[in-house]
């Protein structure tokens, strides 16, 4: 046999696993030239690669390359880890799905560990696990980047699957339309819950969480006011502002009355003797009903009602009211429209006086 450089090439159509390629057999000493056909060889090189020394760690780079047979040019040639990587994953999109009972948890996935610069395996909980913090942590894919055929992840009793967001909204309108109630719930159901100063997801009983939303509505019902502020219905709607600020004049400005039916009730904390102000927030916008100031000195009570121009109210902390405990409710009725309300005290050595007026 010649120099194998100066031999002619096989390649293409004219390689067949049936050709043989010499090899030295090193267990049989010097008598150990042999041949193995292709098809042996490939099966040797499969268990000899299977059985080698991994590299792992810092030992791997995505330039690192691997050999590989081309089917369609049936020869040898090379791939970086990049390019296996990429083309591993265009092979396991088309690849049959491992669903129901050929499914177990102990089942391994490819991932490439970007920290370590190498290909490893994570278990079908474990990467469940990761895909669930991932997910919750993950910047959001709002509306206008949604699609019908994107699709989710979850877990079909320990088989991961996935769903398109249309058959999503099916499920999750069939399960809504089932309801737990009656003698079928118990104080020890639970309810799982994102925890977020432990970030991670917990579960918390039916009778813990009526407490929890007992207890922030009850929170959530007062607002202080300690400076002049934007009044908004996210807020402050259908809760009470306590006014405490002092030494200045402290507007609260109510949003543009537009019909939506929310109610907005002022309560004072702090007599300001530089005004407690609320006050619509444009010049279209007008007060309507009354509000009742009660004289301490004459035990007498006068009622002002809101004109049609009427847009501000003003507790000076005297004669317009504005005792600690005082109060007022405004209600959008309708566009350009407020419905107004109060209950007001006019102290001792003063004269009562219209706390509303025409100011902005």
């Amino acid at each position: 046999m010649g120099k194998i450089s100066a031999m002619t090439a096989l390649t293409g159509t004219g390689a067949a696993t049936g050709d043989k390629l010499p090899i030295v057999d090193v267990s049989a000493g010097t008598s150990g030239s042999k041949a193995i056909t292709m098809a042996e060889f490939l099966n040797a090189f499969g268990t000899v690669n299977a059985a080698g020394t991994a590299l792992t760690g810092a030992g791997t780079a995505t330039n690192d390359q691997y050999p590989i047979w081309d089917v369609s040019a049936t020869q040898f040639k090379y791939q970086t880890a990049a390019e296996l990587l990429q083309a591993t994953g265009v092979t396991i999109a088309a690849a049959s799905a491992l669903t129901g009972a050929n499914h177990a948890v102990g089942d391994l996935f490819f991932v490439y560990d970007l920290s370590a610069t190498a290909v490893k395996s994570v278990t079908a909980p474990e990467m469940l696990n990761v895909w669930c913090s991932a997910t919750i942590n993950a910047t959001a894919m709002t509306t206008g980047y949604h699609a019908t055929q994107d699709f989710l992840l979850y877990s079909d009793n320990g088989v991961a699957k996935s769903i398109t967001i249309p058959y999503l909204a099916d499920a999750l309108n069939a399960l809504v339309t089932t309801t737990l109630t009656g003698a079928n719930t118990a104080t020890d159901d639970t309810f799982i819950i994102w925890d977020l100063s432990a970030t991670t997801s917990k579960s918390i009983s039916r009778a813990e969480l009526e407490v929890a939303m007992r207890n922030a509505s009850i929170a959530a019902e007062m607002v202080t006011l300690s400076g002049a502020t934007s009044i908004t219905a996210a807020l402050h709607g259908y809760r009470t502002g306590l006014m405490t600020g002092t030494g200045s004049s402290l507007a609260q400005t109510l949003p543009a009355a537009s019909g939506t039916g929310v109610k907005f009730r002022f309560v004072v904390g702090a007599v300001n003797t530089s005004n407690h102000v609320i006050k619509v927030a444009n010049a279209s916008d007008t007060m309507f009903g009354q509000i009742d100031i009660l004289d301490v000195d004459s035990n007498a009570l006068t009622a002002y009602p809101a004109m049609s121009t009427d847009d501000t109210i003003t507790l000076n902390g005297t004669t317009t009211g504005g005792q600690i405990g005082d109060w007022i409710e405004v209600q959008d009725i309708a566009t350009n429209k407020w419905a107004v309300t109060g209950k007001l005290i006019c102290p001792a050595g003063s004269n009562v006086a219209d706390p509303l007026s025409a100011t902005v």
